[in-house]
């Protein structure tokens, strides 16, 4: 093509559209002035980008081995101390539940109805369970 066949199109653009524009055409390889001439002959660019990429650094997302081990770790312990804790609550509640059981035979003097406490198989079974 020669100078005489040539055609200037200026337009005027905000700097946000600018910054756009120069991003996109940076992106496609292109200078801006290419990349809006074959945007406006309708001409398909690739890659088409239709919003700014954002580039997160891959190293924050990375957990080094050593770290992920005492993650490990401590998951594991924190594990165990709460498999304890609901034990020792489990023992705990079946001594309340068992005294609660015997409360209804003890007399207001201190002393057990032993006639109605040898008739209650479960309770009895319960205290040699906790080992009285």
């Amino acid at each position: 093509m020669n100078r005489t066949n040539q055609k200037a199109i200026t337009f005027k653009l905000t700097n946000e559209e600018y910054k756009k524009i120069q991003d996109l055409s940076a992106y496609c390889h292109m200078s801006p002035t290419e990349y809006a001439r074959h945007q406006a002959l309708g001409n398909q660019i690739k890659p088409t980008i239709l919003h700014q990429e954002t580039n997160v650094d891959k190293g924050v997302n990375f957990i080094s081995e050593d770290k992920y081990e005492k993650q490990v770790s401590y998951s594991k312990k924190l594990k165990r101390a709460y498999n304890q804790a609901t034990n020792e609550l489990e023992s705990e509640r079946l001594k309340i539940n068992t005294m609660n059981r015997l409360l209804p035979y003890v007399q207001s003097d201190g002393s057990i109805d032993t006639n109605e406490y040898q008739k209650d198989r479960t309770l009895i079974c319960n205290l040699k369970q906790l080992g009285y």
